[in-house]
């Protein structure tokens, strides 16, 4: 950013001491082109006449002490061709001064260094950071069950029994997490997953305990079906296809549902066409127009959620490439992203985020909205399993990485990271 605020003032500097010059000169040009025009139309005219003689143009008509553009012109057509090159030569001369002005200080005269030299100096000119309040963390509460469970493809995290929530989320507060996304591991699983749209289901209880135990926390419920269909998919199957828009629907009944138990944002992760106008004329039917939308905008059919459907207890039959995202297509990823903003998303999410920086960037350029992004479950396995293994530093990766999607313009970022970077004081 300060670059280009000192690019921008260099211009500005350079072209008001150019213009006047740039300006003049394209009036000497068009003055000498009408003076020469009137001379072809006076050597016409004398022609039509039967005159002898064909007349030249006089130095003494040259503008501006410029006598020497037209001094040794054998005729009309070769001044005027001085006259153009003579103004290119003068325009090319001034774009020259404009990009040496312009041009970054370099070695020695610029030491990149010198604001290297301590963590102080470090500090105070680092652009992009990491705090609290740019956090989620994704949590597993399984019903049904007293004790935490370790989930193994993801060391650290364990499931969390429904009966323990309420603790959690004041532990989690007391570390300063502000906000928290639920997903169930429900026992009561059936073809439509209508344990999710009941308003005493798993979905409804959790958001009611965390917001009884920890007001503050911002709960962003996950709004899917996965967790609670037999079937591990994301809706309503007919035969081995996802019937979009009668999942649509249920999505909505589910949003409703989480809304009206007090979650603050409406989380949809389903990838359907049109889930999120459907879940926002839901919302807005029932009187939760003032619930934000966070899309799960660009959801990509990744190899990295397999400790994801570990934790969550999914039985998945088949797979989603037939709804989620081609991993390979970036045009497309911005179009589903800016899709959800124009059908009323609050909020875009790129899901996983490490290896689609490149897409993160794209939709940042190209929407307003406050983009979230998605650290999942297999790119926390990666780094978990490689500090294990004494290859990286943990501590140093985990903060490179989510730098890195800061960077790439997330406002938010999901990950199971946060409170051992809570605990740590970022």
């Amino acid at each position: 950013m300060a670059s280009e605020m000192e690019e921008v003032t260099c211009l500005r500097r350079t072209l008001s001491t150019h213009l006047g010059v740039f300006l003049s000169l394209i009036n000497m040009a068009i003055k000498q082109l009408i003076l020469i025009d009137l001379i072809v139309a006076r050597t016409t005219l004398a022609k039509m006449h039967g005159s002898a003689g064909v007349v030249r143009p006089r130095v003494s008509l040259m503008a501006d002490g410029d006598t020497s553009l037209c001094r040794h012109s054998p005729n009309i057509k070769a001044c005027r061709v001085n006259i153009y090159w003579s103004a290119v030569i003068k325009v090319l001369s001034i774009a020259r001064s404009l990009k040496e002005c312009c041009m970054p200080a370099q070695f020695p005269q610029a030491r990149l260094r010198r604001l290297r030299r301590s963590e102080a100096l470090r500090d105070i000119v680092r652009e992009t950071t990491l705090r609290a309040e740019h956090l989620v963390y994704p949590i597993f509460v399984e019903e049904d069950c007293d004790e935490f469970t370790p989930i193994a493809g993801m060391p650290g995290q364990s499931r969390v029994p429904e009966s323990k929530l309420a603790d959690e989320a004041r532990r989690l507060s007391q570390l300063g997490l502000r906000s928290i996304m639920p997903f169930g591991i429900s026992h009561h699983k059936d073809e439509h997953g209508s344990d999710a749209m009941d308003e005493n289901g798993l979905v409804s209880r959790m958001v009611r305990t965390i917001k009884e135990a920890a007001p503050d926390m911002v709960v962003i419920p996950d709004i899917c079906f996965c967790e609670y269909t037999s079937h591990g998919h994301c809706g309503i199957l007919k035969g081995n296809t996802v019937d979009n828009d009668l999942t649509i629907n249920n999505l909505g009944i589910q949003a409703v549902a989480a809304a009206r138990a007090g979650a603050d944002i409406i989380a949809p992760s389903a990838a359907q066409d049109g889930q999120v106008a459907a879940i926002r004329q839901a919302l807005d039917a029932a009187g939760f127009d003032d619930i934000p939308i966070m899309a799960y905008s660009t959801k990509l059919a990744s190899a990295l959620y397999g400790p994801f459907r570990e934790a969550a207890g999914t039985e998945l039959k088949g797979d989603r490439k037939t709804y989620q995202m081609d991993p390979m297509n970036r045009r497309e990823a911005l179009r589903e992203s800016l899709m959800d903003e124009a059908e009323g998303a609050d909020l875009l999410m790129v899901k996983p985020a490490l290896a689609y920086l490149d897409i993160m960037a794209d939709i940042r350029r190209n929407s307003l909205l406050p983009l979230a992004a998605y650290q999942v479950s297999g790119e926390y396995a990666m780094i978990k399993f490689a500090a294990e293994q004494g290859v990286i530093d943990e501590s140093a990766v985990v903060r490179e990485t989510l730098g890195s999607m800061r960077r790439a313009g997330a406002d938010l970022i999901m990950t199971y990271f946060a409170p051992q970077l809570l605990e740590e004081g970022l």
